[in-house]
């Protein structure tokens, strides 16, 4: 870039290197170039050399401007401003921000470890590591964090609320890590300036749980949910997804031949083989043999009146057993049979790069763009018009929340194809802009979720969703191997008021999984349940004991899995063994799971001692009398290989 050009704010004036260590976290020195990074936990320089803050794609006629804070709590607050000063449009392509180089002096390879937070990951050591994601359901988060375990560690985080498009990448070769944002380029106008949204770097004590509670805590400081949270959905652990028609091998609740619909017998079975259901998810309610599966749903244009009568008869019913309802309508789907597919398919459709239509989901269906305007009024209005109709309590939006799966280039939807070209058209705002619209034109006491947790932003316009978060830290094809022993999801830690429900396996039978029983129940979310009853092979007799027992222990601690302040994997004696606290005023509790090969049966835990506290194993539902050594009480459990447990500190 043209140094005569750039203008650069100095964070530093004359390259002089801060010294206040007792306000300061960071010492450093330099203009746009970082040569020095100590923090006050250790000595080391953490630049194995030095280190640009941002970069940009090389244009004489962009000029830049960066400026810069110490913020009271020691962190260094910078904001980047790129201005086109030609008189043409140029692309701008900024990283930012941007930390290279980074290891402690004297930190082996295999003592410095990063937390990449994207969907399923926990934090990590490996030799080899090269992370980028797109700001989205993958990666909902907004900071990404490097420490080693004896000097501390460093994060970088954006400050942004508007969903602002861009990736987070983190590489770690040859013992040194690079970590920054990327964010997606921009046309400039000429003489048209580009303020990036605030980025921070801190250094911290200790390991990962600094950066996460300092992330949180900014989210807090303007993270609004446009709908109070309900507790009622909250407190759904139970999800059950049933069908009306024949699937799986099992008749569905609707009978063809009388028109008759039975969805109380299909709960009340559910509520024998899981220990109870808290929620009625109907997949298939708006298919029908004439326009498929998604697009009208009308069902009863083709089945009669009669199966309107019913259902909605069916769904009081299950209210006044206190058992809500939802419907599934699906975002991008419109079955090529509908009416609306054949009026309006062709329109809406988005298109793949090569300019053809997608077929992630086979060719049976178009594929709506959800930023044609024509399709966000057509789908609000449906689920709008029959959600009150049949006065369901739930709208799920299907597909939603991952916010890259389906990039359109149609040229006819006003797209800016010249950047979708080098990056690809994200849609996540696309899918927020929906989920905004469709929560005020619902009402507030409607829920509405999607298929997986989108952006931090985006969270605060619906009321939860589910998640492949467990799923995703299990896969076995994973290059970095399991990476994530513990099993945590983070989102539900950051966002404790966002409803979760763990998706285990997608149209498929659980099987004997109750490793991934157990980790849904560590991490205190919802299990969403699908699958007939009539062959066991879908929910062995082994797995309905578990969920019905991870039910219960829930369900008795409902008031701490609602806790604001969840804190996850907190301090246990021992490295595999993982433990997260729910704490309230009256009481506290711990999830805790087992991650060896085999069972455990020793002291796991030492809790802070609270004179008149009294213990209780949640799990086998036993007094716990530990012996209390120094104000600490240690807490001593037998846990099943790849088991879980649950302990609880009554305060009053």
């Amino acid at each position: 870039m043209n140094q005569m050009k750039k203008t650069i704010i100095c964070f530093i004036l004359f390259a002089i290197t801060l010294q206040i260590k007792a306000q300061l976290n960071l010492t450093w020195q330099g203009t746009n170039t970082l040569t020095s990074l100590k923090t006050n936990y250790s000595e080391s320089n953490w630049l194995v050399k030095p280190s640009p803050l941002y970069e940009i794609n090389n244009s004489t006629e962009l000029e830049t401007k960066l400026q810069s804070q110490i913020k009271e709590d020691g962190s260094l607050e910078l904001i980047l401003s790129i201005k086109n000063t030609g008189n043409t449009p140029i692309i701008a392509e900024p990283v930012f921000p941007l930390l290279r180089n980074i290891c402690p002096e004297g930190t082996e390879t295999s003592s410095l470890y990063c937390l990449f937070p994207k969907q399923g990951e926990s934090t990590n050591n490996k030799a080899i590591i090269n992370f980028e994601e797109a700001y989205s359901g993958y990666f909902p988060f907004q900071f990404i964090d490097v420490y080693a375990r004896d000097k501390g560690g460093v994060y970088l985080m954006t400050k942004d609320t508007q969903n602002s498009p861009k990736n987070y990448f983190l590489k770690k070769i040859n013992g040194k890590v690079d970590m920054g944002v990327k964010y997606r380029p921009k046309e400039l106008a000429p003489q048209e300036v580009w303020v990036l949204p605030p980025a921070i770097i801190k250094a911290h004590e200790g390991d990962w749980h600094t950066a996460f509670y300092q992330y949180r805590d900014w989210v807090r400081t303007w993270y609004q949910p446009v709908v109070e949270r309900k507790n009622w959905f909250r407190d759904i652990y139970n999800f059950r997804q049933l069908f009306l028609h024949h699937i799986f091998g099992e008749d569905g609740a609707y009978n063809v031949s009388t028109g008759k619909i039975d969805i109380v017998s299909k709960v009340n079975e559910s509520k024998d083989a899981f220990g109870g259901v808290d929620f009625v998810h109907l997949f298939d309610w708006g298919k029908d043999p004439s326009s498929g599966r998604c697009g009208d749903y009308s069902p009863w244009t083709y089945y009669g009146e009669q199966m309107k009568t019913e259902l909605i008869s069916q769904i009081q019913t299950l209210k006044e057993m206190g058992l809500k309802t939802g419907f599934y309508y699906e975002g991008y789907l419109l079955s090529k049979e509908s009416n609306i597919s054949k009026q309006k398919g062709e329109e809406w459709q988005l298109l793949g790069k090569s300019g053809k239509p997608s077929t992630n989901m086979g060719n049976e269906y178009h594929y709506a763009c959800p930023q044609h305007e024509g399709w966000i009024e057509y789908l609000n209005n449906i689920v709008k018009s029959t959600s009150s109709d049949l006065g369901v309590a739930g709208v799920y939006i299907d597909e939603f929340g991952f916010g890259w799966q389906y990039p359109c280039y149609n040229p006819n939807h006003n797209h800016d194809i010249s950047l979708t070209e080098i990056s690809g058209e994200t849609q996540v705002p696309a899918e927020t802009n929906f989920m905004k619209i469709l929560r005020n034109n619902l009402s507030d006491d409607v829920v509405t979720f999607t298929e997986e947790c989108p952006t931090d932003v985006s969270t605060q316009f619906q009321d939860g969703s589910f998640s492949y978060g467990v799923t995703f830290g299990r896969y076995k094809g994973n290059p970095l191997g399991n990476s994530n022993p513990s099993g945590i999801s983070l989102v539900r830690f950051a966002f404790p008021d966002y409803k979760i429900f763990e998706i285990l396996h997608v149209d498929e039978p659980v099987g004997n999984d109750i490793e991934g029983v157990n980790l849904v129940f560590f991490n205190g979310n919802g299990l969403w349940i699908e699958g007939p009853l009539n062959n066991t092979t879908w929910f062995p007799l082994e797995v309905r004991d578990v969920i019905k027992k991870c039910y219960t222990v829930l369900k008795r601690n409902i008031e701490n899995f609602r806790s604001s302040d969840p804190m996850p994997l907190v301090k246990t004696m021992d490295f595999r063994v993982f433990a997260n606290l729910f704490p309230t005023e009256k009481k506290n509790v711990w999830t805790i799971f087992n991650a060896y090969e085999k069972a455990i049966n020793k002291p796991i835990m030492e809790i802070p001692h609270v004179n008149g506290a009294t213990y209780y194993d949640e799990w086998n539902q036993n007094e716990i009398k530990p012996a209390i050594v120094n104000g600490k009480a240690v807490i001593s459990l037998q846990i099943e290989a790849r088991g879980v447990g649950c302990i609880s500190q009554r305060l009053q």
